[in-house]
């Protein structure tokens, strides 16, 4: 009894420190283990996102220093090393859009 109290406490404040988007998603949880799950499969690609990002201010910062950087290479890098959940996208990607002639930021914005 004392276990399930707890769930419901944790189940509860989960509840109160997400938004409404991310609440209607994990709405139907019943524990608080089943919304965390939830949650993380739902940031998967935030994770992925970050790591964009993080490359890409690498890729200014060498730039600024002087350094020559392929932007069509660095995307490339980008694209490979990215998570199997987006091997849609990245096919997508690789079909449909010239690589020459996007920018990182483009890139960022197609995934």
């Amino acid at each position: 009894k004392e276990s399930r109290k707890r769930d419901k406490k944790a189940l509860f404040l989960i509840y109160q420190s997400v938004d409404e988007d991310t609440f209607e998603k994990i709405s139907n949880a019943t524990t608080a283990k089943e919304a965390w799950d939830k949650l993380q499969t739902c940031n998967k690609g935030v994770e992925q996102v970050k790591k964009i990002r993080l490359q890409t201010l690498r890729v200014n910062q060498l730039k600024r220093n002087g350094e020559d950087v392929d932007e069509v290479k660095v995307m490339e890098k980008i694209l490979r090393t990215l998570n199997p959940s987006f091997d849609f996208i990245v096919t997508n990607i690789e079909e449909n859009k010239d690589l020459k002639t996007m920018t990182i930021e483009q890139l960022m914005g197609s995934l």
